[in-house]
């Protein structure tokens, strides 16, 4: 069928896309010459190029070959009304965006655009105020030159954050349903604000509230603490004993628990009370409730409000112990770098004190004033770390070194984590065990498979080196890498493929008892038989379990160097394995979903030829999630994502799928929004569309906080502020961006003071 680009979808283009727009984008180039005098910045990596005066309004190539979204439109300077330029286009709906034809798959319309966003410059939203002209001493004469206009004023964020704690305390007063959710967050955001009466005044309404769960006190009290603990107080350890109260009986849904846990572990390190701590904790949760609650502690408590920048830093990549790695993190935000690494060490596997390390370590590359500075302390920490601990941390410490701007120090580091993951042991594949054997292993753990933790680890090891050598631009080890990181996938469990087969045969219960009754030597004992059919099943069923999990781990280190701009290599990759021999060893990850983002995310750079390649396997399997957050991507072109919010809704209204990924899928797309805009009003509007109110909260929060340390602030306030927005957002709305705001201007760096003139 033919696509918007007139093409035809076959053999040759079985994507039926246009690549037209794609060969006339103007590369730019890296160096001015005496045409090409523009400068220009790519909106995704902020990599600098020039281009012709001409070529404004044009589609350019972003010169950086490892950037992800390389495809951008020069600016058309304005010359009059903020209301010229280009209309937005109508949404093109899922089915023209991502839509599959029925041979396979057909990625519609001019794809090139998918991450192409049209920056326009946003009119700043000032308060002016009258600006009083001191007079001469002797006079003004007709002669004298004009007094300058006044300068425009801009709310201070004191200002902000007292309008937000305002609003905070007008809610709290009303019989509105949520009312119980402003008292929360204005109990917090006095605290912040060095206001402890009036936040224990909140705090004890909260208390009297008896339909409210008691976990939600526990963040308030937290922020009291620390507050009591920075102005001396000597009783401050109460606030957390009261919270330690409070986390009792915990409901096991939900984020929100996660996150008072997490905030109040930290608490108690930092009190010095880390075995109470690590109680609290235990074993931690797991999947992407416990991966959703990891990120955003460390937003909010670690003041990384850049969702999307946040979770792309590798050490988080499939995280054993999300939690412990959050307090991590959290401490480290704190300033406490001698508690969090004495924390990570606290873990209860050596898999999970490697992550924590790698957790560590990043944040450490974050916040030294040097590389060098780093070097030393980093070496100190590891001494006594595993191999791959030692690895995942210098790697993460020279990715945050590079993304700092110290390049060529981070490719000194990167030698270390090198030798650090050479020294691991080559790994042993996991075969498929045999049906006595199965059947012989079923009471113990993991159905007699070796332990899963240290060839996870090192698996990740290696998945962070490939990361930093592609940062670095040294691609050439990154495939071998990713190999090796299957490699050691592979001695994790046996391929889910064969243990499919395998759980295919079983459910023939006849023949599944007659060859264990051959193979067990029990003559023909029905009893017997019957009883060894369901220590089988109960045994392969924990096979079954075992290797899902390898197939999601698998799916994850390809997935992440898809994400960053490489679908080609994970097409190689994962292409390579499926055709390794024997064939039992074949996780056949082409034929699943993962085949489809590797797609979306080739079709994204413009790679049409891995695009076709996977389009030409046929591939049937796809994720709904993907399909429709990626969707959101396509139309940040235009700003126009009615037909993609429209295709979430039905994901949210279905309650079928993993809320907890969906919500975590979104806030990154929300936040790479705000990043190629740089405009948050536009993100404002984006988030009101959202068909879910929770995701909609979280994402304005993170909002508010963000362009309050951005520096845009202001004009977001004045757009949102209660006057203006009283009657047109919800409740929820209105104090989940309150509470950012409050966050921002306490995380936002201290403006310098003005220069005083010096004495004459």
């Amino acid at each position: 069928m033919g696509g918007r680009g007139n093409t035809v979808a076959d053999e040759e283009n079985p994507f039926d896309m246009d690549m037209s727009e794609l060969q006339k984008a103007i590369p730019v180039a890296p160096r001015a010459t005496k045409q090409r005098t523009l400068e220009v910045k790519c909106p995704m990596c902020e990599t600098i190029g020039f281009v012709a005066p001409q070529h404004q309004g044009k589609d350019v190539k972003c010169s950086n070959t490892a950037c992800k979204h390389p495809y951008f439109t020069v600016p058309i300077p304005k010359k009059e009304s903020a209301d010229d330029g280009l209309k937005k286009k109508k949404g093109m709906s899922i089915g023209q965006v991502l839509g599959l034809v029925a041979a396979g798959l057909a990625l519609v319309g001019t794809a090139v655009w998918w991450f192409v966003i049209r920056i326009e410059p946003v009119d700043p939203a000032r308060l002016p105020t009258i600006v009083e002209q001191p007079t001469p001493s002797g006079g003004t004469t007709v002669d004298s030159p004009p007094p300058p206009p006044p300068k425009p004023t801009r709310m201070a964020r004191s200002e902000i954050q007292k309008g937000a704690i305002s609003e905070l305390v007008r809610i709290a007063g009303t019989n509105d349903p949520n009312q119980g959710l402003a008292i929360r967050y204005l109990a917090e955001s006095y605290a912040i604000a060095g206001q402890p009466q009036q936040s224990l005044a909140e705090l004890t309404k909260l208390m009297n509230r008896p339909n409210d769960a008691s976990y939600l006190q526990i963040e308030p009290l937290v922020r009291l603490y620390l507050h009591s603990r920075k102005a001396g107080v000597a009783e401050a350890r109460k606030h957390l004993d009261q919270a330690l109260k409070a986390a009792e009986n915990l409901p096991q849904s939900g984020r929100g628990p996660l996150d008072a846990v997490n905030a109040l572990a930290a608490a108690l390190v930092l009190d010095d009370r880390q075995p109470e701590a690590v109680r609290l904790v235990g074993a931690g949760a797991d999947g992407n409730r416990a991966d959703y609650s990891m990120l955003w502690t460390a937003a909010l408590y670690g003041n990384a409000f850049d969702f999307q920048r946040l979770s792309e830093i590798p050490a988080w990549l499939a995280a054993p112990h999300p939690q412990h790695a959050s307090v991590t993190w959290v401490l480290s935000a704190w300033g406490e770098r001698d508690k969090a690494l004495a924390w990570a060490r606290t873990a209860d596997s050596d898999e999970g004190v490697d992550a924590s390390l790698a957790v560590w370590a990043a944040h450490l590359g974050l916040s030294v004033k040097s590389t060098a500075e780093g070097v030393g302390i980093l070496e100190a920490a590891l001494q006594d770390a595993k191999p791959a601990g030692q690895s995942r941390a210098w790697s993460n410490y020279a990715y945050q070194r590079a993304a700092a701007g110290d390049a060529a120090a981070a490719k000194e580091l990167m030698t270390r984590a090198d030798a650090a993951f050479n020294s691991l042991p080559t790994p042993t594949p996991i075969s498929m065990p045999s049906i006595k054997e199965i059947h012989d292993n079923s009471d113990l753990p993991r159905a007699g498979l070796p332990a899963a933790g240290p060839q996870r680890s090192a698996a990740l090891a290696a998945a962070n080196l490939a990361v930093l050598h592609l940062q670095l631009g040294d691609k050439a080890p990154v495939e071998d890498l990713l190999s090796r990181a299957l490699d050691y996938a592979e001695a994790i469990a046996p391929a889910p493929p064969a243990v499919a087969v395998l759980k295919a045969r079983a459910e023939n219960a006849r023949t599944m008892e007659y060859e264990l009754d051959t193979l067990l030597n029990l003559k023909g004992n029905k009893q017997r038989s019957f009883q060894a059919l369901n220590r089988f099943r109960s045994s392969l069923t924990t096979l079954e379990k075992v290797a899902a999990k390898r197939d999601q781990f698998e799916r994850e280190l390809i997935r992440d160097i898809a994400y960053r701009g490489e679908p080609a290599l994970a097409w190689a990759v994962i292409q390579k394995r499926d055709r390794i021999e024997p064939a039992e060893r074949r996780s056949m990850l082409t034929k699943t979903p993962l085949a489809f983002y590797i797609a979306f995310t080739a079709v994204a750079i413009g790679d049409n030829a891995t695009a076709n390649a996977i389009g030409a396997t046929k591939p049937t399997e796809k994720d709904k999630i993907d399909e429709v957050i990626n969707a959101i991507v396509f139309h940040m072109k235009t700003g126009n994502f009615t037909s993609a919010i429209n295709e979430l809704k039905t994901i949210y209204r279905a309650g079928t799928y993993d809320r907890d990924r969906v919500d975590l899928a979104v806030l990154k797309r929300v936040s790479q929004y705000q990043t190629l805009t740089r405009a948050p009003q536009k993100v404002f509007d984006l988030i009101r569309e959202l068909p879910d109110p929770q995701v909609q909260e979280a994402a304005m929060t993170l909002l508010s906080a963000r362009a309050v340390v951005d520096d845009q602030g202001p004009e977001l306030y004045k757009l949102t502020s209660p006057d203006r927005m009283q009657r047109s957002l919800t409740v929820p709305l209105r104090v989940a961006l309150a509470r950012g705001y409050i966050a921002g201007a306490a995380a936002a760096p201290t403006p310098p003071a003005p220069k005083k003139d010096a004495p004459k």
